[in-house]
């Protein structure tokens, strides 16, 4: 497990007027907490199933009018010491070495799916390209619900989708 750089420190304890010593310690805890626990319980996610990517797409028709909508697709950056050998796999753009965390947020500000481990060099498009969502959708392990019409409407078909 890598853990952030001792400058990401300086800034936390800057943000939150507590000693280095303090935030330095406190997100140490963390992540042990977060790892043991990811070790523990492997699947702390559950993969979805094709009814409840329906349900997801009701609730966010129902919420933001956004119909046919699977979930909000989004990517964090966060700060690592430099794996040995690594040439420049982790150095993104921003100029500081980092992995990239994949989110699929449903309604109600929950995750449905979260990938990680991803190089800090990649962009958007490549890390949910990679992703084990995709890959599991395009090799049909993951059912999607089928195209159907809008409610209210009738003849054109339209896919479910992820923004």
């Amino acid at each position: 497990m890598y853990l952030a750089s001792r400058c990401s420190f300086d800034y936390l304890h800057f943000s939150y007027w507590i000693g280095n010593p303090t935030a330095i310690k406190t997100v140490k805890e963390v992540c042990l907490s977060i790892w043991y626990t990811c070790i523990t319980h492997p699947e702390c996610i559950s993969k979805p199933t094709k009814e409840q990517w329906k349900l997801t797409a009701l609730e966010f028709g129902r919420r933001a009018n956004f119909l046919h909508c699977l979930g909000d697709v989004d990517e964090k950056r966060f700060r690592v010491i430099k794996p040995e050998h690594s040439g420049s796999m982790f150095y993104n753009y921003k100029d500081f070495v980092s992995m990239e965390l994949m989110a699929v947020e449903g309604t109600k500000y929950r995750f449905v799916y979260v990938d990680t481990d991803r190089y800090g060099k990649d962009c958007d498009s490549t890390i949910f390209k990679r992703s084990t969502l995709c890959t599991s959708i395009q090799t049909i392990m993951q059912e999607l619900p089928s195209e159907r019409p809008l409610s209210g409407t009738e003849g054109l078909h339209v896919p479910y989708f992820f923004v």
